[in-house]
């Protein structure tokens, strides 16, 4: 169960970046760099909680959230209503990365541990 609730909280939140980087108009990302740090960094935490049973979910986290970001930049490269921009994918990699801060804080470790509690005490 705990998965399953992982997995639709990544995709939700992979689902809102895709949709503000691909879309015309007045796209979720167009905060500019400060949001694409921010987005990143939630994704790499969504991929994190997913991957955190894995010996090296950190590293999995930022690698999964950086390749996402590469591949809806080169994709906004092919769209006439969007740009390319290194910048925004390099905040965006540097946004990600940040989650590796949880090696030494282990905030996210803690949340996903009392997030276990949670989803036990209701399945009881």
């Amino acid at each position: 169960m705990r998965q399953k609730l992982n997995i639709l909280g990544l995709t939700a939140t992979a689902s809102l970046i895709i949709y503000g980087s691909i879309t015309s108009g007045r796209p979720i990302t167009r905060g500019g760099l400060p949001l694409h740090f921010i987005a990143y960094f939630v994704l790499a935490t969504a991929f994190l909680v997913v991957f955190h049973d894995t010996e090296k979910g950190h590293i999995e986290a930022v690698i999964a959230s950086s390749a996402l970001a590469l591949t809806l930049e080169l994709i906004q490269w092919n769209l006439p209503y969007r740009t390319f921009s290194i910048t925004d994918f390099i905040t965006s990699a540097l946004g990600a990365s940040t989650v590796i801060l949880d090696c030494r804080i282990g905030l996210i470790s803690e949340l996903v541990k009392l997030e276990d509690k949670m989803i036990e005490t209701i399945l009881e």
